[in-house]
């Protein structure tokens, strides 16, 4: 299914379904780094909370602009689109743990993906309210992009 194909609601629940998966990836790159890496450890449990935190404010603006996240597609047919949008969400971390390169490589990968997904669903808002809601969830993607490649861990 085409994203214009969608309806407003289920452009927001596609956007919490996305939240969902990179927020869990997210935590999962957090499992997975090396134990002596603290630093890139809480990045990720950070991008992982600024995942959580949007997921509420998207329900909250959804709520508050009368559009529910109501969806005549299944939670795997969302699934499905998300996938195609998060190609990186489907590809293996490899083996053994995450280490400081490869896992700011991964959640800059998934912030793109997102800033992608939200521009895609800005260039096909029906009005100028919406195309509003996800400009703004694209900045923030695009923030956290500047953040991942500027960020000194130490």
């Amino acid at each position: 299914m085409q994203l214009e194909e969608l309806t407003l609601g289920e452009k927001i629940a596609l956007c919490q379904r996305a939240e969902l998966a990179v927020g869990s990836r997210l935590h999962l790159f957090a499992r997975l780094v090396d134990p002596e890496d603290e630093p890139l450890r809480q990045l990720l449990l950070d991008l992982a909370s600024d995942e959580a935190r949007r997921l509420v404010e998207i329900e909250r603006l959804s709520a508050w602009a009368g559009t529910p996240a109501a969806t005549r597609l299944t939670p795997e047919e969302l699934d499905h689109i998300v996938l195609d949008h998060f190609p990186s969400l489907s590809k293996s971390t490899g083996e053994g743990m995450i280490q400081r390169e490869s896992g700011t490589y991964l959640a800059q990968c998934l912030q793109e993906e997102s800033v992608r997904l939200y521009r895609q669903l800005a260039e096909h808002a029906g009005d100028g309210e919406s195309r509003s809601f996800f400009l703004h969830w694209l900045r923030e993607g695009e923030w956290d992009i500047d953040f991942i490649r500027n960020v000194i861990l130490t």
